[in-house]
Parts: structure tokens; C-alpha cells; sequence
């Protein structure tokens, strides 16, 4: 059989966020079912479960602070929050997962709400799979606030487009493109009936 070099990229944040590292160990413990290599980009309670699960892993960087908390009004709203698009995080990040790709010759990355992903899947020319839910879609408009924003995303998208454009990859206009919209494909632990928003989204799987 083949074997394929997978690499994790959960969310890391300061806070412990228990379900984006639960959903890749459950896809990982399938992979390595099948003898394929599965190693993690995490960072601390990521780490202690990565190591607990058996799975290699290397130790990822951690964004700032996150900041006054405030209404949330989807999942761009928590990324700004959490301090995940500041711009000096963003390029952190990306050299910390280019050196984990340099170092583990993945075949194929596996994101779960890292908005760096996509970027380094593309400078690397390397296929990138992502989960995907409503509330990261860039269309999505919560129907309790349907007329609100908590804050600004201008700083975040700009920053965003300044790196976008060294690389030569297409600028954004929402935080939430870089979810999941640019992977290779998509896989979305639900079912039609429930995020029927996401039935036209390109080789997205339910």
C-alpha cells in the first residue's frame, strides 16, 4: 500500500480549545489505521494530547493575548478576538509551519481552523484538506444579528493581503476565505440538513 506523510495544523490559541484538536486526533486515528505517517504542529494542551494519542509532533507558535471580550458574530469575530490575525502572529506562524513542511516532507496538510494553512499549502504546492462549518463561511450572517459586526476585520484583511502579495496569492476580502474556502477539499462533520449553507461549496464532503 502507499503510505502518506499527513501534517496536522489545529487551531492554537491560549486557551485550551478542546474540539479542533479532538476532530484531528479522531481523522489521524483513522489514517493511522490505515499505516500512514501522522505527525502535529500543536501547542500545549494540543501537545500533552497529541503525545497521549502516540502521534509525533512538533511545538507550534502561540498568538498574543487575546483581547477585551465583546458580541461574537461569527468565527471571523472569534479570530480577531483571539488575536489569530494580527500580522506579526501571522508571519510567525507561517515560518513556523514552512519549517515543520521543510523538516517532514508532508504529502498532504490537514487544517482545522488555521488561517495560515492555506498560505503555506500554497508556497509549498502542497494539497490541503480543512474542515468546514456555517459559522466559517464567509457568507454567513447570524440570523440573531443580522445587521452587526462586533469589530473591524479592515487591519486584519490588510495585513493578511500584504503577505497574500509577497507570495503572489489572490488578496482576501473577508478573514473567513482563508477557513476553509481555498483547500484542496473539504470535509464537514454534519449533515445537509443541518449547514445547508455549505452545499455549493467546491468539493466539500458532508
Amino acid at each position: 500500500p502507499v503510505i502518506m506523510r499527513a501534517l496536522f495544523l489545529p487551531l492554537i490559541t491560549r486557551t485550551h480549545t478542546a474540539g479542533a484538536i479532538s476532530r484531528c486526533l479522531a481523522v489521524a486515528e483513522h489514517l493511522r489505521l490505515f499505516e500512514h505517517e501522522v505527525s502535529f504542529l500543536t501547542y500545549g494542551e494540543g501537545v500533552k494530547r497529541v503525545a497521549e494519542a502516540g502521534f509525533a509532533f512538533t511545538e507550534g507558535v502561540v498568538p498574543g493575548p487575546p483581547g477585551a471580550l465583546r458580541p461574537l458574530y461569527d468565527l471571523s469575530d472569534v479570530a480577531v478576538l483571539l488575536n489569530l490575525t494580527s500580522e506579526d502572529y501571522v508571519r510567525r506562524s507561517l515560518e513556523s509551519e514552512l519549517r515543520a513542511v521543510d523538516q517532514l516532507h508532508p504529502d498532504v496538510l490537514f487544517s482545522e481552523f488555521n488561517l495560515t494553512a492555506p498560505i503555506t499549502a500554497a508556497i509549498r504546492d502542497i494539497p490541503l484538506v480543512s474542515t468546514a462549518c456555517t459559522p466559517a463561511d464567509p457568507r454567513f450572517v447570524s440570523p440573531l444579528f443580522p445587521d452587526k459586526r462586533a469589530v473591524s476585520h479592515d487591519q486584519a484583511i490588510q495585513g493578511f493581503n500584504r503577505i497574500l502579495a509577497e507570495y503572489g496569492q489572490a488578496p482576501i476580502q473577508d478573514v473567513a476565505e482563508l477557513f476553509f474556502m481555498r483547500s484542496h477539499s473539504k470535509i464537514a462533520p454534519t449533515i445537509l440538513e443541518i449547514e445547508p449553507l455549505l452545499q455549493d461549496v467546491p468539493n466539500l464532503h458532508y
